[in-house]
């Protein structure tokens, strides 16, 4: 948000309808995955939360 200066409120906003689309997109998937167990929610956390990590180590570089 620093680099946005001027304009971070339009940022802000890009940045929550940008977050807010890809976990539907994320929710949705796992949702149609879902078969009366917890296994599609378990592996969704799991995948979402190495996507999260590879996310952050690159964007550290």
């Amino acid at each position: 948000m620093e680099s946005l200066g001027k304009i971070a409120g339009i940022g802000a906003g890009v940045l929550g309808s940008l977050s807010t689309f890809i976990s539907l997109i994320a929710g949705t998937a796992i949702g149609q995955c879902y078969n009366g167990t917890v296994l599609p929610l378990i592996t969704g956390f799991f995948i979402l939360s190495l996507a999260s990590l590879a996310a952050m180590r690159w964007s550290e570089k």
